[in-house]
């Protein structure tokens, strides 16, 4: 039996054993970054009387963090009920519009570049999205349904908001 080492043995053993170092090492490198926030905050519900009637909100988006959002990849996904229904929205021209259909819900997707800004600064915000809910309990209803949004976006902590929908 032959006990030397052959250089070809040492030389795959030598590359293969930073991969496996870097392979373990990329996840923890991942987890350890801090995700860039996101503000949001709402106008409403003000009572609108077209159709059925229903509550209407005005929705605004900040980017807290130090990079643009691309366009398309600022979404706001919402689950319809219990106790209301989604009756339509609206965004100027060219911002918002249906993302992919969510089961039992909907998702909106933004279409214009969101730059870093400042929480409270309306100059930094997204264009708003306006939606219109329907309240469908029962006139003597005690509790106040409410519509929960998760808005998301690339290396981006998600947010979730709740809007009461009164009318």
């Amino acid at each position: 039996m032959d006990s030397r080492v052959n250089r070809r043995t040492i030389v795959a053993t030598a590359w293969s054993a930073p991969v496996i170092i870097a392979a373990l090492s990329a996840p923890q490198a991942a987890a350890s970054t801090p995700l860039a926030p996101l503000s949001a905050r709402y106008a409403g519900p003000t009572r609108f009387t077209e159709g059925d009637g229903g509550s209407a909100f005005a929705v605004w988006i900040t980017n807290l963090g130090a990079a643009t959002i691309p366009a398309g990849s600022l979404t706001i996904s919402m689950q319809e009920g219990p106790g209301f229904t989604f009756s339509g929205f609206s965004g100027l021209q060219g911002t918002w519009d249906y993302g992919p259909d969510l089961p039992g819900g909907l998702t909106f997707i933004y279409y214009m570049d969101l730059l870093p800004g400042t929480a409270g600064n309306d100059d930094d915000e997204a264009q708003p999205l306006l939606l219109y809910l329907a309240n469908d309990t029962p006139d003597n209803a005690t509790a106040i349904p409410q519509a929960t949004l998760l808005i998301t976006a690339p290396d981006h902590e998600p947010t979730v908001i709740a809007l009461p929908v009164r009318y």
